[in-house]
């Protein structure tokens, strides 16, 4: 994947579970990439 789709990915991981502390898996944050690269495929 292109480095801004995983920089977009890791803003947006960071983003959604600051709040609650968390932390997203690898798993969780390759789909994460795969739908942002997706969308922007389009």
């Amino acid at each position: 994947l292109p480095k801004e789709i995983i920089d977009k990915a890791f803003t947006l991981s960071n983003l959604s579970h600051q709040r609650r502390g968390e932390t997203l898996s690898i798993e969780e944050f390759t789909a994460l990439a795969n739908v942002i690269y997706d969308l922007t495929k389009q």
